[in-house]
């Protein structure tokens, strides 16, 4: 909580009037991250009519995000119970990605969970790959779009 405070060149004690620990700070951070998310899916997928598009422009929107928020991911591979439980009551986390895979997607509602877990590996795994280095950012998005593209295809049979 010290270095939380340091970096935001505050006294050490404000963090822990408004958060227990660093695992509370880092649960706030992820939420606003997930926030910021689907806002910024909403509006790239919002003037989209073919799914395949709206595929392609949810990873552009994953990555631009995953970027500007590169220091919080590097330090988080999965938030803490209590923030995937907040993810669902406040921001409605799973309906949200059931609409964009059934409405905006056209994925079948039986298939939902499995392409959800599907898809996020892929973007997590392309983010991640474009943090360390290890390809510019538009072959891994072209990439991701593909191997995401191959999913979607592949659950509607």
């Amino acid at each position: 909580m010290e270095g939380v405070a340091a970096r935001a060149g505050v006294n050490k004690a404000l963090p822990y009037r408004h958060f227990g620990n660093a695992d509370a700070v880092l649960g706030e951070l992820f939420l606003r991250f997930n926030q910021e998310l689907g806002t910024r899916i909403v509006e790239a997928v919002a003037e989209l009519a073919a799914p395949d598009d709206r595929v392609a422009a949810t990873v552009g929107a994953f990555l631009d995000v995953a970027w500007e928020h590169r220091a919080l991911l590097s330090v988080m591979n999965s938030p803490p119970a209590d923030v995937a439980d907040r993810m669902e009551s406040e921001l409605g986390a799973w309906q949200f990605i059931h609409a964009l895979l059934t409405e905006s997607f056209e994925v079948p509602e039986a298939a939902t969970p499995a392409v959800a877990q599907l898809l996020l590996g892929i973007l997590i795994s392309s983010a991640s790959a474009w943090h360390r280095g290890d390809a510019p950012r538009d072959e891994l998005e072209r990439l991701a779009v593909a191997a995401c593209l191959g999913v979607v295809h592949a659950s509607r049979g």
